[in-house]
């Protein structure tokens, strides 16, 4: 196939691809033609909570402004140590154990982090553990 053939190919293919709906552009799935997330921000940074306990946490993703990214849809919540603490779709911690984790947030290609720590049941979060 000559090089304009293929080009001519690819023009005509196009159309086609939006008309089907296809995201051309590439694999952002969480943007809907909003303006480009450029951070992803979880509040707390860190949180204590007991064996049992319950913690939230917020992710927000912020635009090159500043500004509240707009037509972002969702985000994703894991955690590095399940066995420690898990977290829910929404951002619920839930202290499973004594220790540490991260919770990790995943949006639009970004990701950010708050740092759980979980206390035995008989400790209060303000105490250090031995």
């Amino acid at each position: 196939m000559t090089r304009l053939s293929r080009r001519a190919v690819g023009l005509l293919a196009l159309p086609l691809l939006l008309a089907c709906g296809e995201d051309v552009a590439g694999p952002e799935d969480d943007q809907i033609r909003g303006e480009p997330a450029m951070n992803l921000e979880v509040t707390p940074k860190a949180a204590m909570i007991k064996v049992g306990g319950f913690s939230h946490l917020s992710a927000v993703l912020y635009g090159v402004d500043g500004e509240v990214a707009a037509g972002h849809r969702s985000i994703e919540w894991s955690s590095s140590n399940p066995g420690v603490a898990r977290v829910s779709s929404n951002g619920e911690v839930r202290g499973v154990t004594p220790g540490s984790a991260l919770i990790i947030a995943t949006g639009s290609g970004l990701t950010g982090q708050a740092s759980i720590r979980v206390l035995g049941e008989d400790k209060k979060p303000h105490e250090p553990e031995e």
